[in-house]
C-alpha cells in the first residue's frame, strides 16, 4: 500500500497562507472594479445649511422643519429622502451631477404653501412659499451654494431663507440691525468679519443650539492650522453673547467691561468653513423669552471691537 508523509502537504499549506498576502501587497489577486461602479470608493460628508438670512434670533423658526433629497448622481446614489433637517449629506467624492434638492418646509406642522418653485436648484434659484393665518407670512428660499460638479471634499450646501410680512417689510425692524457695528482704537481696526446668516435649531432639554456664520471682509489666508482676515489671525479673536438693554449704550468702557468677564475663544467654540468660521452658541429657552435684544461681539489682541445687535422675534 501506498504511504502519503503527511508533513509535506501542512508545510505547503502553512507556506500558501503566508505567501498570499505578500502577493496580494505586490499586486496580485488585484478586484476588477465593475462598471457603473461608483467614481471614487471614498464616502464624503458634506454640510448642509437652512439659515436665516436675517440677522436675528427668531423663535419661530425652532418649529421649522424641511426635508431634502439628492438626486442625479452619475453613479447611480441616491438619498430620497434624507433625514428630517438633515445636517449634513454623505456623498461619493467626485461623483457628478448631483444636487441637493430641498422639497418642503414646515413651520409648526403646517406646510409653507408654495407660491413658486425652484427650477433648476443651482446658486441663485428662488422659491417662494406662504403660512399662517391668510398667508401672511412669506417665506423666501434661495440656493446660496451646491454640490459642485464633480464633488470635492470641502463642499457645502447651503439654503438661506428670509421672511417677508404682508406689507412687504422684512421681519427686520430697522437696518441698523443688518449692520456691523465697530469701536476701534487708534492705529488698530475691528475684527473684519461680517455676521451673513444665523442657523437656530430645536431646543433640545431648554436650550437652542445657534450657529453664526462670519465671513471674512477680504479674501483669507491659512497659514498652518491658522486662517487669518487682514493679517488678524482667527485663533487670537474672542467673543461674548449677551443680552443687551437698548438703554445701555455700547463703548469702549462698556465693552472693556464686559469681555472682562465673560470673553470665550473663538476657536473653541467654532470651526473653520469657507471664507470664515462658524460659532457655535447655547442660549437657554427661558432667556430668549425674557429679552428683546442680544449682542454678539468680537475682540481682536489690539483691542478693537465688532458687534451685532441681534433682535429676538418671538
Amino acid at each position: 500500500m501506498l504511504k502519503i508523509n503527511k508533513f509535506p502537504v501542512v508545510a505547503m499549506t502553512l507556506l500558501l497562507i503566508s505567501i498570499v498576502p505578500v502577493l496580494q501587497h505586490c499586486g496580485f489577486f488585484k478586484k476588477t472594479k465593475a462598471t457603473g461602479d461608483e467614481p471614487s470608493s471614498s464616502m464624503v460628508e458634506i454640510p448642509v445649511q437652512f439659515v436665516n438670512k436675517n440677522i436675528e434670533l427668531n423663535l419661530s423658526s425652532l418649529s421649522l422643519d424641511y426635508r431634502m433629497r439628492l438626486v442625479g448622481c452619475k453613479s447611480g446614489y441616491t438619498a430620497d429622502p434624507i433625514a428630517l433637517n438633515t445636517s449634513s449629506v454623505s456623498v461619493y467624492h467626485g461623483d457628478e451631477g448631483c444636487v441637493l434638492e430641498l422639497l418642503d418646509v414646515e413651520i409648526g406642522g403646517a406646510r409653507c404653501r408654495e407660491v413658486s418653485g425652484f427650477t433648476d436648484f443651482q446658486v441663485g434659484d428662488l422659491r417662494t412659499c406662504v403660512y399662517g393665518d391668510d398667508d401672511e407670512v412669506e417665506m423666501r428660499t434661495e440656493v446660496s451654494s451646491q454640490l459642485s460638479n464633480p464633488i470635492v471634499a470641502d463642499d457645502v450646501v447651503r439654503y438661506t431663507f428670509w421672511e417677508v410680512r404682508s406689507d412687504g417689510s422684512t421681519e427686520i425692524s430697522t437696518e441698523d440691525l443688518k449692520n456691523r457695528n465697530a469701536v476701534t482704537l487708534e492705529g488698530d481696526f475691528a475684527p473684519p468679519y461680517k455676521l451673513s446668516a444665523v442657523q437656530m435649531v430645536k431646543a433640545t432639554r431648554s436650550i437652542v443650539p445657534a450657529t453664526f456664520y462670519m465671513e471674512c471682509l477680504d479674501q483669507g489666508y491659512t497659514e498652518g492650522s491658522d486662517f487669518f482676515c487682514y493679517d488678524q489671525a482667527y485663533s487670537e479673536l474672542t467673543y461674548v453673547v449677551s443680552e443687551w438693554d437698548e438703554s445701555v449704550d455700547i463703548t469702549l468702557e462698556f465693552l472693556n467691561t464686559l469681555f472682562a468677564s465673560a470673553q470665550k475663544s473663538v476657536k473653541d467654540y467654532s470651526v473653520l468653513s469657507g471664507n470664515g468660521f462658524s460659532l457655535r452658541h447655547e442660549f437657554q429657552l427661558q432667556e430668549l423669552n425674557k429679552h428683546m435684544n442680544y449682542l454678539l461681539a468680537f475682540k481682536n489682541t489690539g483691542g478693537s471691537y465688532t458687534y451685532y445687535i441681534l433682535k429676538v422675534r418671538k
